[in-house]
């Protein structure tokens, strides 16, 4: 009995230590400007990938919260920070343009356009990611 409450007290601790860790971790951010025009390019670390659409605009919303609305917000998310530091491809990209919004979509009214870049989850370093472009426009409310 004391040997399997031994054996089954790190798994209590690393699922302890698992619910612990916050659903997300910015850990890289990039900001260029030019003229008037501020292109923003964020790797995200997801520990707890839930609702992906829900986790952007979460992410979106504190670094705009923070940091201001830049015109182009580019956010990158990884399994890992070990990910990014090894050169491997986010499992999921998107680029928020701000600057786009009336016209661009064909209702009318105040509207976001939102582009996707969606890349093939398992990418290596050597390997080439299958990518695949949607854009989505979004009324802002």
């Amino acid at each position: 009995m004391k040997k399997y409450f031994l054996l089954l007290l790190p798994v209590i601790f690393l699922f302890i230590l698992y619910l612990s860790l916050p659903d997300f971790l910015i850990f890289n951010s990039l900001s260029s400007n030019y003229n008037s025009i501020r292109d923003t390019e964020l790797q995200v670390a997801v520990y707890h990938q839930k609702n992906i659409d829900y986790l952007i605009n979460e992410i979106a919303q504190e670094h705009n919260m923070i940091n201001g609305t830049p015109t182009t917000l580019t956010i990158h998310l990884y399994h890992s920070k070990r990910e990014f530091q090894n050169g491997y491809k986010p499992f999921y990209s998107i680029s928020i343009d701000y600057s786009k919004k009336i016209g661009d979509c064909p209702n009318t009214g105040n509207l976001l356009l939102i582009q996707f870049n969606n890349s093939f989850p398992f990418a290596t370093p050597s390997t080439t990611p299958f990518s695949q472009q949607i854009t989505l426009c979004y009324d802002i409310l």
